[in-house]
């Protein structure tokens, strides 16, 4: 069975969105943020990549689900692997860099729909965001190379692999993750 190219070119694409988006989250680890500005450019660029992977999730998905694929591969080495023990370190890192960030005194707390998505308060904001920006990245581990995976030998165990995790991404992670991205990236969200 061969991927029609539509969805072979996506699912390439997905892949290198989500490298991207891990690459851009890692900055926080290997960056010296010594301005505002930096900070506003590395959660512009982390919105950004969430967008696309978001937008891979909407694209994707629809076409993924009409495909039949052979269940003729073996089970998918990731299958088993949940990466908790990664994704906890992730995240006690990343709350430790994001609550060190000098500037969350100045967040304008005027976030629009505050009340329904629970973003009211700087502590809020960086509370999202360490929920959601690891479980993210963490998943964008594993829909990487059930993409690559499946385009390289469709068969079911990946193309259901790929759905799921897509789905897990997207609906779960990153579409909450995306508001507080957004407004933290937003200059003036900020009294700097």
């Amino acid at each position: 069975m061969l991927v029609e190219e539509p969805i072979r070119s996506r699912l390439e694409g997905l892949a290198l969105h989500a490298s991207g988006f891990r690459h851009a989250v890692d900055e926080i680890f290997t960056q010296r943020f010594q301005t505002h500005e930096d900070w506003l450019r590395y959660f512009w660029t982390v919105l950004e990549l969430a967008s696309q992977l978001y937008a891979d999730y909407v694209v994707l998905t629809p076409g993924l689900n009409r495909i039949e694929a052979p269940d003729d591969a073996p089970e998918s080495p990731m299958a088993n692997e949940s990466g908790v023990q990664a994704e906890a370190s992730l995240r006690e890192r990343y709350d430790s860099v994001l609550r060190g960030m000098p500037h969350w005194k100045q967040l304008t707390l005027n976030a629009p729909f505050g009340e329904i998505t629970r973003l009211r308060t700087a502590d809020d904001f960086v509370q999202n965001l360490v929920l959601h920006v690891p479980e993210a990245y963490t998943e964008s581990i594993r829909v990487e190379r059930w993409a690559k995976e499946f385009n390289a030998r469709p068969a079911a165990t990946p193309l259901g692999s790929l759905i799921v995790g897509l789905e897990h991404m997207g609906r779960n992670h990153i579409l909450f993750a995306l508001p507080a991205l957004q407004f933290v990236a937003d200059e003036t969200s900020w009294d700097v």
